[in-house]
């Protein structure tokens, strides 16, 4: 793979080159920019790099710009810079040569994207949209299609909910019966789509919705709304499944927006007027 000539390696630099600095992907160069340090979220920048190595569409044994450059390219340290590529280079993209630089091993293809890979670019309000352009639609049909099997299992996870000692226990279980919903509808192509949304989803609305205490308390809403959903699609009743998860996910959008209000610039201007703020609770 390396055995050109520096001729022919200095070419292929040139054109590789020229390539990267017409591509337009995402950031732009800042000259003011210094190596200060500055990150982005890992996963967000692991995100922005592979898409970026996408679009400018090298071949095979092409060499990269120096880290340097890289670097202030996507304004993140060089440290942060490294991480990246080291993820890459274990994805086969890439491969790093001490002395000589970084060259494009198998230039990337269009693959499936992964939930933390769309999640680095989805904001909590649009995964919130999504689950309600989806998840009613999924509880309507797993209430034409649930097998009694499945009414079971569902009935299993509602109780486990309740008694969940701790947050990550209880979201792990709403994880699973959420997935379960679609996997009722006896549609393959919705069971994947609901796995994607509801992956992205783990990693973006769950972190932002502010969590209190140990685990869930007894009075927990998401239980009722849970086991109203439930009781619906057993009943082989249609619309009153969609109304029930409608009715859950408005909830549960109704706190993103509470929480960051809680966040935002008014909030203290709210606090010091004594207007009384959401209480912190998560869904």
């Amino acid at each position: 793979m390396f055995r050109r000539t520096c001729r022919e390696r200095q070419s292929l630099f040139s054109t590789a080159y020229l390539c990267l600095e017409s591509a337009t992907i995402m950031v732009e160069p800042d000259s003011s920019w210094e190596d200060d340090g500055s990150t982005m979220e890992a996963a967000h920048l692991t995100s922005t790099v592979r898409h970026w190595l996408s679009a400018v569409r090298l071949s095979a044994d092409a060499r990269l710009p120096p880290e340097r450059e890289l670097a202030k390219k996507f304004r993140v340290s060089r440290a942060e810079l490294r991480k990246v590529l080291a993820v890459l280079e274990a994805e086969g993209q890439i491969q790093r040569h001490v002395g000589k630089g970084t060259f494009v091993v198998h230039p990337p293809t269009d693959s499936r994207p992964d939930s933390e890979d769309i999640a680095a670019r989805t904001s909590p309000l649009a995964a919130m949209q999504a689950r309600r352009a989806v998840e009613p639609e999924l509880a309507r049909l797993a209430a034409l299609n649930a097998t009694s099997a499945q009414f079971v299992e569902m009935r299993k996870l509602c109780s486990e909910m309740r008694r969940a000692p701790t947050w990550d226990a209880y979201a792990e279980l709403d994880w699973r019966f959420h997935n379960l919903i679609a996997e009722a509808t006896g549609n393959v192509l919705l069971v994947e789509i609901q796995r994607l949304l509801n992956g992205v989803r783990r990693f973006v609305v769950w972190g932002n919705l502010v969590k209190r205490a140990e685990g869930p308390p007894s009075d927990y809403h998401s239980f009722g709304e849970h086991e109203e959903i439930l009781n619906a699609i057993q009943a082989r009743d249609s619309d009153r499944a969609m109304r029930a998860m409608l009715s859950h996910l408005g909830g549960t959008q109704s706190q993103l927006i509470d929480y960051q209000s809680l966040q935002g610039p008014h909030a203290k201007q709210r606090r010091e007027a004594g207007v009384p703020l959401p209480p912190p609770h998560a869904s």
